[in-house]
């Protein structure tokens, strides 16, 4: 004969599973009892212990379709509880583990390499952990920053550095770990020791090939300033081919008289040598300036710039860049 006790028990049981078992519905219903629902509705082995007892989980159109939808629900309702899921076994031997989040330290996870696998489960409330390689920085150069943002969940996650492998452990719900692992692409860059790439037509220069015209008073005295600070080498011809001024990267800058050169010969011929033969790194820009002034006549009268070129900016290594200055009294 079945006591009253017992008979009270599988009312109250049929009742919540006749609740869940609605697809859409808003509802509230003890937790153990949702647990025990979605481990029938899934087929699935689920341990849980008496911390889930007196629990309520209050869901609000709450629709389902398929077993995997209920489940994705479940994740979430664990996770807002302050629970994790630690899966052991495969097929018909696995067993789901539903522990408090302060044990996650302690609990088998998910272990994920890279940012698509990360995607794939952007939509679950998993415990997983992430391990992230890195490229540029160092591992405490990222884990400080994080561990002061408070960014991984203090009760279950988890932040690691390993120096020696420049990598990054996080163990913490995925959508929180795909958070901090955008942070982490973020500080990932690369510093001012990294080699870049300049291709040739980012070297190119508008002024490569052309005669540029330099109008000048009459009678008027004309001077240069050349400084090939970095990465550059400078040379000056005239028509003939006599060199006028030859520079090798200096940080001093020189002055240089052209008028009786160019009474003879109007043309002058620049080039530039980019001397740079290493790998080009993030600042190791060609850093250039060629300045033409004059000196009207008359002692009254002060020189003028008339023309001028700086460059500082990656140019691609090992490249020449010709042009001629053709002054012209104006």
């Amino acid at each position: 004969m079945i006591s009253k006790k017992l008979f009270l028990s599988i009312a109250i049981l049929l009742l919540s599973v006749n609740l869940w078992a609605e697809k859409d519905t808003s509802t509230e219903q003890d937790l153990h009892q949702f647990i025990d629902f979605v481990a029938q509705k899934t087929n699935k082995l689920m341990i849980y212990d008496s911390s889930v007892l007196g629990r309520k989980v209050f869901l609000s159109n709450f629709k389902w379709e398929t077993p995997k939808e209920l489940f994705r629900v479940f994740l979430s309702v664990l996770e807002h509880n302050g629970y994790i899921l630690e899966v052991v076994g495969e097929g018909a031997k696995e067993v789901l583990k539903i522990k408090r989040n302060i044990q996650g330290p302690w609990t088998a996870t998910p272990v994920y390499t890279s940012e698509e696998e990360l995607n794939n489960i952007a939509n679950k409330d998993e415990f997983i952990t992430m391990v992230i390689k890195l490229k540029h920085v160092s591992a405490t150069e990222v884990q400080s920053p994080l561990r002061a943002l408070r960014m991984v969940n203090p009760q279950g996650g988890n932040l690691v550095g390993l120096e020696d492998s420049q990598t990054i452990l996080i163990s913490d719900f995925a959508n929180n770990v795909i958070r901090v692992y955008k942070v982490i692409k973020l500080l990932d860059v690369p510093r001012a020791s990294e080699e870049i790439t300049v291709s040739a037509e980012q070297s190119k220069l508008s002024l490569e090939g052309q005669t540029i015209p330099i109008y000048i008073p009459k009678k008027a005295e004309v001077y240069a300033f050349f400084k090939a600070e970095q990465n550059a080498s400078l040379t000056v011809t005239n028509k003939e081919g006599m060199v006028i001024t030859q520079m090798d990267p200096s940080s001093k800058e020189v002055e240089q008289w052209l008028t009786p050169y160019i009474k003879k010969s109007p043309a002058l011929n620049f080039e530039l040598q980019l001397m740079s033969k290493s790998p080009l790194k993030l600042g190791d820009n060609t850093r250039l300036s060629i300045t033409i002034v004059v000196v009207p006549e008359g002692k009254n009268e002060s020189k003028r710039e008339v023309w001028s070129l700086i460059l500082d900016r990656p140019l691609k290594r090992e490249k020449n860049i010709q042009f001629v200055l053709r002054f012209e009294e104006s």
